[in-house]
């Protein structure tokens, strides 16, 4: 039996962002050879170095207003504690003594409300600059860039889950090839057997991998089953690459149950 299917890494790794906006810059193309830490491509920086000095800006503000209640709690306090040695004399009104500490108990609340505000403000600087620093998206592994589904001037719009925009290839020593086959003959590929491969960009060379997975789905009307093969092929010479069409020759089969 005679089969078409497209090789594959056997792992990739995906390489997203969260980020939207626009690319401005792509450097990597399928088959760039990467390393951890590379920037493949870049997205327009600007809105992001305009939301860093924002928050800045709105924790300068928080600093000030800080500081401010910080110097009026204090205030309070030394007000408090002369009024309180007054009142041990008689010469201050409990009254008196008491509205002080309502109004200092206010003035901590103060204190307490900006100083949360402040570090709400730190933390959102921290975020703006770690977006900033995310428009440069970088691959977190060495590998061979095998898929880029990103070009300048691309808009990534906001969305729930991360968008794609290349998938790097750790290791293609090894390779897999994924095929359909429909038979109405209760056979099935052997998993394990030895399978013969060719490739249209190289009619050259002979190849040959190992039949690792074989999945099938119930019989149609015309009891045809349908079933997903996967191929692994050693690939040492780096010779076969994702995306290539390969024909495949597989001679060993196992008979089937048919089900009822």
């Amino acid at each position: 039996m005679t089969a078409t299917g497209v090789i594959e890494a056997a792992s990739a790794t995906p390489i997203s962002t969260r980020l939207s906006g626009t690319i401005r810059a792509v450097y990597c193309d399928v088959g760039t050879k990467v390393t951890a830490g590379q920037v493949c491509a870049e997205i327009d920086p600007q809105p992001y170095r305009a939301a860093v000095e924002q928050a800045k800006a709105d924790l300068a503000l928080a600093d000030a207003r800080l500081e401010t209640a910080r110097a009026a709690l204090a205030r309070m306090e030394k007000r408090l504690e002369r009024q309180r040695a007054e009142a041990d004399h008689g010469a201050l009104s409990k009254k008196t003594l008491a509205q002080s500490e309502i109004a200092l108990s206010r003035a901590r609340a103060r204190a307490d409300q900006e100083e949360a505000l402040r570090t709400l403000r730190r933390d959102r600087v921290s975020e703006a600059a770690e977006h900033l620093a995310q428009t440069a998206v970088a691959v977190p592994v060495d590998g061979t860039v095998i898929a880029r589904e990103v070009k300048v001037g691309l808009t990534i719009e906001e969305r729930d889950a991360p968008a794609r925009l290349f998938q790097v290839a750790t290791d293609l020593s090894v390779v897999e090839i994924v095929v359909t086959i429909h038979s109405s003959e209760l056979r099935q590929p052997r998993i394990g057997s030895q399978v013969a491969f060719r490739v249209l960009s190289l009619p050259g060379r002979a190849f040959s991998g190992i039949v690792e997975q074989v999945s099938r789905s119930t019989p149609d009307a015309d009891h045809a089953s349908t079933y997903r093969v996967v191929i692994e092929a050693f690939n040492p010479d780096l010779l076969l690459r994702p995306g290539m069409v390969a024909t495949l020759t597989i001679h060993d089969f196992v008979a089937v149950m048919t089900p009822r």
